[in-house]
């Protein structure tokens, strides 16, 4: 039977590098889960300064209004979140507040806070961008790392699928005694492969 002998040793290589690649990532995200002291106190500084802010967004946005409120993460459970979480929302609701480019107006102005609340915001969020910056890292190193499993793991059942074929080939289902040998390579005993 003609059949390339290097599949194997891909096979094997591409699933160790895979298995590897499951243990870190798994690793990775398993440390991600738990925020260190310092991540904790980066959170909760953002939602002490965001606080006043969005009690300002509820008073603003009453009544048919209160869809606006997801704009200031309202009931998005920002102290019970991570840091990256309440990174980005703190940046985005500070980008609600300011001026934009050009000077154009900052797109809400709320009841009772000042420009000093909004410097501070900018301040805080500076103040912890290094925290909020590496948990990003991590979520997007996490993420590449995701995508390159899922793509082996495709590479590995293309490979698998050309050895099967070759032992369909070399031992089709109607031949008497080689249900144990195509059970060996993941094949139907009683029927072609299919697909």
């Amino acid at each position: 039977m003609e059949f390339d002998t290097t599949l194997p040793g891909q096979i094997t290589t591409l699933a160790d590098a895979t298995e590897t690649a499951i243990g870190k990532l798994t690793g990775s995200r398993s440390g991600g889960k738990a925020m260190t002291a310092e991540q904790i106190a980066a959170r909760d500084a953002l939602v002490a300064v965001l606080a006043p802010i969005q009690t300002a967004a509820r008073r603003k946005f009453t009544g048919t209004q209160t869809a606006w409120r997801q704009a200031y993460f309202i009931g998005g459970h920002l102290a019970h979140g991570t840091l990256a979480f309440a990174g980005t929302a703190a940046k985005a609701i500070r980008d609600r507040l300011v001026a934009g480019p050009n000077n154009t107006p900052p797109v809400d102005v709320l009841p009772g806070i000042s420009p000093a609340q909004i410097t501070a915001l900018s301040n805080t969020i500076t103040g912890y961008a290094g925290d909020v910056t590496a948990a990003d890292a991590q979520q997007n190193q996490n993420l590449a790392a995701h995508n390159a499993i899922v793509a082996n793991i495709a590479k590995l059942a293309a490979l698998r699928h050309q050895v099967q074929l070759a032992a369909e080939q070399a031992y089709p289902w109607r031949t008497p005694g080689v249900a144990a040998t195509r059970q060996a390579f993941l094949l139907p005993p009683d029927r072609p492969l299919p697909g």
